[in-house]
């Protein structure tokens, strides 16, 4: 592959045509022989595409060469770019400290360009709120959905639909954790969704569903949170184990609230037969809790001291 052929890559990938963008990298035959420059945007287009479709171990994977090949030629833009992909798959492998040693990282060495391009720096700026804005998320902290708001502004302000999308995401997430006006929520959530679907955006069929999912939950209304959250586990259980585990595990909970015990210990077991495999010991601990609890109403007591 050429560098006019990377270019246009990029290009794609600014413009959310991810299908083309992996098309075009696939063709590639031996990217370890590539040089330079063209070495870096392959390995950052590569993790960047991963980013999108959940493939977190992928992404980091890829983002980890991109980033030792830019430190190595002083792309400093491109070594942010990297370092944000990082935090981003770390943040859902589990990795919190590797996860913000990247967002600080990426932060400072920010700051030490002040001779870019303003579009530029506002959107390595944006990611680095988004991305803040997830980590506060997983926190529970709800001081992220103003850093997610920002990212959003930002964005919007740029045009790049795809991150317009991510964004939106989160602040959804946020809305609906912390119970705000749910409606409105929804709103922005079909919003965020009818961009998605502009776009072919794989979180059409991730995030944004298991977003329904949720406020449908809060609202009370079981049977659309129990439609969309199924949905959500197809796409994910094809890629990514930990939104598999909780979106599966929150069926369980629907189930329990439904009042049907034996479908709830059935989703809880496979959430957590899925979560042995992870090194998240926290979300084990839950779905463990869960699943004790379920059995111990259901008279299972010998079945709960197993776990």
């Amino acid at each position: 592959m050429q560098t006019k052929e990377l270019i246009t890559a990029r290009k794609l990938f600014n413009k959310s045509k991810f299908e083309d963008v992996l098309d075009l990298l696939d063709n590639v035959d031996k990217p370890e022989d590539l040089v330079n420059l063209d070495k870096i945007m392959y390995y950052l287009l590569k993790s960047s595409l991963f980013f999108r479709y959940r493939k977190d171990e992928q992404c980091i994977k890829y983002a980890e060469i991109a980033l030792r090949e830019s430190k190595n030629l002083g792309y400093a833009l491109y070594t942010i770019d990297a370092l944000l992909n990082i935090s981003w798959a770390a943040l859902w492998l589990g990795d919190f400290s590797k996860a913000l040693n990247s967002i600080s990282r990426s932060e400072n060495l920010l700051k030490t360009l002040p001779n870019i391009k303003i579009s530029e720096h506002e959107r390595r700026e944006a990611f680095i709120y988004f991305i803040m804005a997830c980590t506060a998320w997983f926190k529970a902290d709800k001081n992220g959905l103003d850093l997610a708001r920002k990212s959003l502004e930002i964005r919007q302000r740029l045009g790049i639909k795809h991150e317009v999308v991510e964004s939106y995401s989160i602040i959804c997430g946020y809305s609906t954790y912390f119970r705000e006006d749910l409606d409105n929520t929804l709103e922005l959530l079909k919003s965020c969704h009818k961009l998605s679907i502009e776009i072919n955006h794989p979180w059409t069929y991730t995030f944004n569903p298991k977003n329904f999912g949720e406020i449908y939950y809060l609202k009370g209304d079981l049977k659309k949170a129990l439609f969309y959250y199924k949905k959500a586990v197809l796409a994910f259980e094809k890629d990514n184990l930990l939104p598999t585990i909780s979106t599966i595990s929150e069926i369980g909970n629907i189930y329990k609230e439904m009042g049907d015990l034996n479908q709830c210990c059935n989703f809880l077991k496979r959430s957590y037969r899925i979560a042995v495999n992870t090194n998240n010991n926290w979300l084990k601990s839950e779905i463990m809790a869960n699943l004790i609890e379920v059995l111990v109403i259901r008279g299972n007591f010998k079945h709960a001291e197993k776990y």
